[in-house]
């Protein structure tokens, strides 16, 4: 659990703000030889008697291989548009 003003808000009321992280995880992509995947984190966000929730995702998608894979060329097109599809 962070606390503090960890929504950097910049008010002068100083209300004091939790970020608890419910729930995370990474979720490898069907279609990588680069191990990739959507990396993501449920947070709730508590200040005061109000609180919310967010979802934060990053994701690092396929790669151009200089040099191909396995003998063939690779410039990982398919890959980043079939990962795209997959983390939406």
């Amino acid at each position: 659990v962070l606390t503090g003003n960890v929504l950097g808000g910049g008010n002068d009321n100083n209300d004091n703000v939790s970020a608890q992280i419910v729930a995370s995880g990474f979720e490898s992509y069907t279609h990588t030889i680069m191990a990739r995947g959507l990396l993501w984190t449920h947070v709730r966000l508590c200040s005061g008697t109000s609180s919310r929730e967010v979802l934060f995702t990053t994701t690092h998608l396929e790669s151009f291989l200089q040099g191909g894979h396995m003998g063939q060329p690779y410039d990982g097109v398919p890959q980043r548009k079939a990962q795209v599809r997959q983390a939406a």
